[in-house]
């Protein structure tokens, strides 16, 4: 994606949990962008990346489900000088 850019996330909790909210974090840190709640949708599955302001990666966007932080997710991200390109979808 392009540097500076800011793209939606949704993560989905499956099995056996009644609690299907989940926490946000970058895994690189503040290096590798911010990562937040949408707060549009009052709903903790969505939320939005804004990538770092300069070229770099792979960065990866991680949602745990707050029931069990084990149960995880993963996106990477690839930040460039300019465009947009899907990698992939989090699994």
């Amino acid at each position: 994606m392009s540097k500076g850019r800011t793209e939606q996330f949704t993560a989905q909790v499956g099995g056996c949990t009644t609690n299907y909210a989940v926490t946000w974090a970058v895994r690189e840190g503040a290096s590798g962008g911010t990562i937040a709640p949408d707060e549009e949708y009052k709903d903790s599955r969505v939320a939005l990346y804004t990538a770092p302001a300069a070229a770099g990666g792979p960065y990866h966007v991680v949602a745990a489900s707050v029931d069990d932080p084990s149960v995880t997710g993963s996106a990477t991200v690839q930040v460039m000088a300019e465009g947009f390109y899907l990698t992939g979808d989090m699994s």
